[in-house]
């Protein structure tokens, strides 16, 4: 059995707040599949290693939001 790897996560809520954007706008990228997201239960978990490579390379696309 392999160890399982210890990562942080964001709620869509702390995304909006980092990155300015309304909560709802966070989720919508999330349905759209532009986010990867963990679901526990009803809560939504975004990986902030996802988040990081997402700011680093700068490969935000805001159409459709």
């Amino acid at each position: 059995m392999q160890p399982i790897k210890s990562e942080a996560f964001l709620t869509p809520a702390e995304l909006a707040s980092r990155w300015r954007w309304h909560p709802e706008s966070i989720r919508r990228w999330a349905r759209l599949g532009k986010l990867p997201i963990i679901k526990i239960s009803r809560r939504t978990l975004i990986p902030l290693s996802a988040i990081e490579a997402i700011e680093r390379d700068g490969s935000i696309d805001t159409k459709g939001i």
